[in-house]
């Protein structure tokens, strides 16, 4: 009996920080979806996220140097394969505008950095983000500022000083909130 070892290439898929700043691109690839690509422990899964992931770093890494950290696949869906991922950078400052994310994405595309078969018409990013979100007795708020496209606020209590009234606290990512957004909406198409 023969086996086989799957050797996984190892980019940083670390989430971001508090201190990272962050802007989730999205994006359609002309592939063939398969049910794999829903469960991050199969190795259909591992494979296409080390290899996507790679492939965008390769195309931001020389337009932000010093700045862009690294990215992480949020998760795959039906539609080819859409891709829904985060863009990690060193500070929130670095963050750019989601009008420039999509661009460098495409020139990278078209001056063959980073070869991936993406329709370029679905390429879309944005809202940009820094820290964790706690949600309170059915609110959400952001622990820490947020950025939409450049402007930087603090709602709501941090996460130093949210109250209850009554319920527990939950805190995530905004990752994990948008992710359990649309695994919500999945499930009840199913229903």
């Amino acid at each position: 009996m023969t086996v086989t070892e799957t050797t996984i290439p190892s980019e940083p898929t670390e989430p971001s920080t508090e201190n990272e700043g962050t802007i989730d691109l999205r994006f359609s690839m002309r592939r063939t979806f398969t049910e794999d690509y829903l469960d991050p422990s199969s190795t259909a899964y591992q494979e296409l996220a080390a290899n996507v992931t790679t492939e965008v770093n390769n195309g931001f890494k020389p337009n932000f140097p010093g700045t862009y950290s690294r990215s992480t696949i949020n998760y795959f869906a039906k539609g080819s394969v859409f891709v829904e991922m985060m863009l990690i950078f060193n500070k929130e400052s670095a963050v750019p505008t989601k009008s420039r994310a999509v661009q460098v994405l495409k020139d990278a595309i078209k001056d063959q950095i980073t070869f991936l078969d993406v329709d370029s018409t679905t390429i879309a990013a944005g809202p940009t983000s820094v820290g964790p979100t706690t949600i309170t007795s059915g609110q959400a708020t952001t622990a820490g500022p947020t950025s939409t496209q450049g402007q930087s606020t603090t709602a709501g209590p941090t996460s130093s000083d949210a109250t209850t009234s009554g319920g527990p606290t939950l805190k995530m990512t905004i990752r994990t909130a948008v992710c359990l957004a649309f695994f919500f909406m999945f499930i009840k198409g199913l229903l």
